[in-house]
């Protein structure tokens, strides 16, 4: 009625439970000739450690990865991955790359790359800002009916409307 106490290795060719099966710490859940896979509490943290040959893969329909209350979480689900933080989404994968819910931050020296061989780069250097085309085979072109080129307080200081270029002088 109180069960059984086993000491040494329990042989079985399956088993079924209709309760808990608990582990101490640093008690680990052994899978594999090797010890391939191990699943265990320390004390602290939560382990599940692969040691194997192969991938570790984590398969399911929907997959959600969340870190504990803080709403930040990783979601696999339809054929698009999500990325949250704060229960916001910050990045999705598109079927033609990807989509930023908002800013993308750079640092200084941090740079924004397109093209194969870093052809454009726009980046800020801790005291000037560029936009720079490297590729000396091409042009760098800017493509608008009205394009205007403005000073810091957002005054127009060039525009270039359907070809004619006007240029503001003075204050």
């Amino acid at each position: 009625a109180a069960g059984i106490d086993v000491t040494g290795v329990i042989t079985t060719d399956g088993m079924t439970t209709s309760a808990d099966i608990n582990f101490g710490d640093n008690d680990k859940a052994v899978f594999g000739a090797s010890s391939d896979l191990q699943i265990y509490h320390d004390g602290s943290n939560s382990h599940i450690t692969d040691a194997g040959t192969g991938n570790l893969i984590l398969q399911a329909t929907d997959f959600v990865l969340k870190s504990g209350g803080t709403g930040a979480y990783i979601e696999a689900a339809s054929g698009v991955t999500k990325l949250y933080h704060s229960n916001a989404l910050k990045l999705a994968t598109t079927s033609t790359g990807i989509s930023i819910s908002n800013d993308a931050n750079f640092p200084d020296n941090g740079k924004a790359i397109f093209g194969t061989g870093s052809d454009l780069q726009i980046y800020h250097d801790g005291s000037n800002s560029y936009i720079a085309e490297s590729n000396a085979t091409g042009n760098l072109f800017i493509k608008g009916t009205h394009i205007s080129l403005q000073n810091s307080a957002g005054q127009d200081a060039l525009n270039l409307i359907n070809g004619d270029a006007y240029i503001k002088s003075g204050g």
